[in-house]
């Protein structure tokens, strides 16, 4: 019953059958001798060498490999923080700190130079600039008293944020502190300083602290003509209480757009506008 162990075998197995029953006819079974050893594992290792050498196997090592490769270089590049991380990174500590001091009762120090509070607000927005243009240095109020009405070229773009303001911009963000787009009016020597130290108050009609507008067309009646600069301001304020950081007041225009706010940490300039496209509507 030989034949029965070949049954259901791979085509190596016949050929070794039909090897055996030769050598039965020739009359080696009579001999005394063992049949002939049969090696079904040459046959059976030649088949699984196969399986290595296939190009779909090859294929399937070269993208593992490569799978390997990318998560050690991002593990070199990254540290372990880099493969584990799911979300932005937690914000400083002196940015969490500084929020529950934004639009308390030294706000006003902070829009006023040569205190320790303006000097806090330079240092948070020391290096702001527009693309492609150099930081430039905070004024006070004599630089602003020097420059009013001179006639320099504007920059335009968008605005780079500090290291520093960038941070407490996030900071705002991820606290949940909400935002709106309002516009600011100035003459262009004014611009550098305020992105780079932050806004000064002014004394209006309605109290003192930053006026803004909600349209652009309204922010162009602040810019003395054309060429001259409109700034597109990120304003935030915490939503449990907006009336302690900005509020809107009346103006007496067609507009009727006019807000004030409080501290100077609380406004981001974006963007670097050229006053004056559109139609004005100033009343």
């Amino acid at each position: 019953h030989l034949s029965q162990g070949f049954v259901g075998h791979t085509p190596h197995a016949a050929m070794d059958w039909a090897a055996y029953q030769q050598v039965q006819a020739g009359g080696a079974a009579h001999s005394g001798h063992p049949p002939p050893f049969i090696n079904y594992g040459a046959h059976h290792g030649q088949e699984s060498q196969s399986i290595w050498r296939s190009p779909g196997f090859l294929g399937l090592s070269f993208l593992a490999l490569c799978t390997i490769a990318a998560v050690l270089w991002r593990f070199h590049s990254d540290g372990f923080y880099g493969l584990v991380k799911t979300g932005p990174p937690p914000p400083p500590q002196w940015a969490l700190d500084l929020l529950p001091q934004i639009g308390d009762q030294d706000h006003l120090k902070r829009g006023e130079s040569n205190n320790p509070f303006r000097q806090q607000v330079e240092d948070i927005f020391g290096g702001t600039r527009v693309e492609g243009y150099p930081a430039g240095t905070p004024g006070d109020e004599d630089f602003i008293t020097w420059n009013s009405g001179k006639k320099i070229e504007g920059e335009f773009g968008p605005v780079v944020l500090s290291d520093k303001a960038a941070a407490l911009r996030a900071t705002l963000i991820q606290q949940g502190w909400n935002h709106r787009i309002l516009y600011h009016g100035t003459e262009n020597p004014f611009v550098t300083s305020i992105l780079t130290g932050g806004f000064l108050n002014s004394d209006g009609w309605h109290g003192v602290g930053i006026y803004a507008t909600c349209t652009f067309a309204h922010s162009q009646c602040y810019a003395p003509g054309d060429g001259e600069s409109i700034l597109k301001l990120e304003v935030y304020w915490n939503p449990v209480n907006q009336s302690q950081y900005f509020n809107h007041v009346p103006h007496n225009s067609l507009a009727n757009d006019v807000y004030v706010i409080r501290d100077p940490l609380l406004v981001y300039p974006v963007e670097l506008m050229r006053c004056c496209p559109e139609e004005l509507t100033c009343r």
